[in-house]
Order: C-alpha cells, then sequence, then structure tokens
C-alpha cells in the first residue's frame, strides 16, 4: 500500500489524475483491510487531493472526513501532536472565551503558522474566533493533524469528554522527544507523564500503533526507568513493560498489587 500510495502522489504531481486515483485506490482497498496502524488517512488524504484536482467539492469533503475521522480513531494520534500544540489549544479556547491576552498570543502565532505549513489550521481558528461555530464547516479544508488540533479546541469549549485537559495535552505531546542518550538535554523523563498514560503508550506500541522513532523514544524512556537513580518500584516496572515491548509476558510479581492491576487492566493482561 505505501508503494502506490507513493505512485498516486508522484501522478498526482504530475497532473496524470487518472493514474494518480487508479493506485491511490489499490492503496485503500488494501488499507481497509487493515487496523488503523496501517495509516488509511494517508491514503484518503491523496483522494481528496485527487478529487480537489478534478475540482469534485462533494468528493474532497466526503475523503477529507475519512481522512480526519479515521485518524482521530487511532489511539496513537495524541501522541503526534507537536509541542506547540498544547500550548495553543488552550490560548485558542480561552480567546474564543474572551480572554484578551490569549487573544493577542493567538494572533501572534498566525503567521507563524502559515509559513510553517499550517496555514489551514490558522484560517480556521480565525474563522473561529470571527464567530463561527459550525464545525463541520470549519474542519472541511483541514488536513488529519489539523483537524484533530482543531477538533480538540473545539471539545474544550463545548465541555465534551473527547477533549484532552491541558495536562493530557501537554503530557502526550513530550513523548515526540525521542531517541536521545541517557543524560542528554531534554530527555523523556517518567515523570512527564502519568502511569496511565504510559500504560496506554506502551498499549498501543504493542499493538504496533507507534511510528519506529516514537517506538524507540518509548523504548529509551522505559530503559531509564529501570536505572539506579530510580526507586525499586520504578525499576520493576521498567523492567515489566520492556518485557511486554518484547512480546513476552512480564512478571509482575515485583510489583506492588494495585501497580500490577493497574498494568492487567490498561494492557489486558493476566
Amino acid at each position: 500500500a505505501p508503494d502506490y500510495n507513493n505512485l498516486a502522489n508522484l501522478y498526482l504531481g504530475q497532473g496524470r489524475l487518472p493514474e494518480a486515483e487508479a493506485y491511490a485506490q489499490r492503496a485503500r482497498v488494501i488499507m481497509e483491510t487493515l487496523d488503523l496502524s496501517a495509516e488509511p488517512w494517508t491514503t484518503y488524504s491523496i483522494l481528496a487531493g485527487i478529487a480537489q484536482a478534478k475540482g469534485d467539492a462533494t468528493a474532497v469533503a466526503q475523503w477529507r472526513r475519512r481522512e480526519q475521522e479515521t485518524y482521530a480513531a487511532w489511539p496513537g494520534a495524541r501522541y503526534q501532536l507537536p509541542q506547540w500544540a498544547p500550548d495553543f489549544i488552550e490560548a485558542v479556547a480561552a480567546a474564543v472565551e474572551g480572554n484578551a491576552e490569549a487573544s493577542k498570543a493567538v494572533n501572534s502565532i498566525q503567521s507563524q503558522l502559515e509559513e510553517a505549513g499550517w496555514g489551514a489550521l490558522a484560517a480556521a481558528v480565525r474563522r473561529l474566533l470571527g464567530g463561527e461555530r459550525d464545525f463541520e464547516k470549519l474542519r472541511s479544508e483541514l488536513g488529519f493533524q489539523e483537524a484533530y488540533i482543531f477538533r480538540q479546541i473545539v471539545a474544550r469549549l463545548r465541555g465534551e469528554g473527547g477533549g484532552e485537559s491541558e495536562q493530557q495535552v501537554r503530557r502526550t505531546s513530550e513523548v515526540r522527544r525521542t531517541s536521545r542518550t541517557p543524560g542528554s538535554a531534554g530527555e523523556p523523563e517518567a515523570e512527564d507523564f502519568s502511569l496511565e498514560q504510559l500504560l496506554k503508550l506502551v498499549a498501543v506500541a504493542r499493538q504496533g500503533g507507534l511510528p519506529p522513532e516514537m517506538l524507540q523514544g518509548l523504548q529509551q524512556l522505559v530503559a531509564n526507568l529501570q536505572g539506579e537513580p530510580a526507586p525499586p518500584e520504578a525499576r520493576a516496572l521498567g523492567r515489566a513493560l520492556a518485557t511486554l515491548l518484547a512480546g513476552e509476558a512480564p512478571d509482575l510479581s515485583e510489583l506492588p498489587p494495585e501497580l500490577a492491576q493497574a498494568v492487567r487492566e490498561v494492557l489486558g493482561i493476566s
């Protein structure tokens, strides 16, 4: 499927739409037989681009919706938030609620977003700040990650359970600090995560839902847990999680009963 996606993108860039669509549809058929770790939203994004090149607004909207919904349903989506997203989500929500300082902060970052390739998100936020509240219309031109960030903003404003708290969003974005050697600046530490968040991240990794570089970062964090400075319970947890990441059954006997139970419940092991 990735090869078909690459060919579809190549032909789309050349304006050869029939060939692009043929390869994208081949990729779609394969993707839809797999789980979400196969990243089907990448194919839907290509199909949306093809529909846009053909001037088919209805098809664009349909493919964009599928692109956004499949990405939002993927457990690993929250761990791919860019590091600036937590502050931005909080600032936009506060600005919409009338906070003048937050509004100034959001306005100052809009041009930076556009320069960094997040222009569609910046435009949707401007419309939100201008009083629009129709999420379906506001998200219509957003890519999958832009839509995920925008979804968090809207959910926070609506007070819905689908929106993560500021602390949750901030902590889950920490996983993007990956592939660092012990002792290096900015290295991810266990205290960057709650226990539940760390266990859920391991669960996603066991299902094949993390990109390689993020998995490497998680493995490094688990290795750090096993170091001497950590308390005995943390080192035991690190050993158990390392065993799980290796695809083997862990020995939970060294863990306190409540911690062992938490591992069993979140990771679904006996």
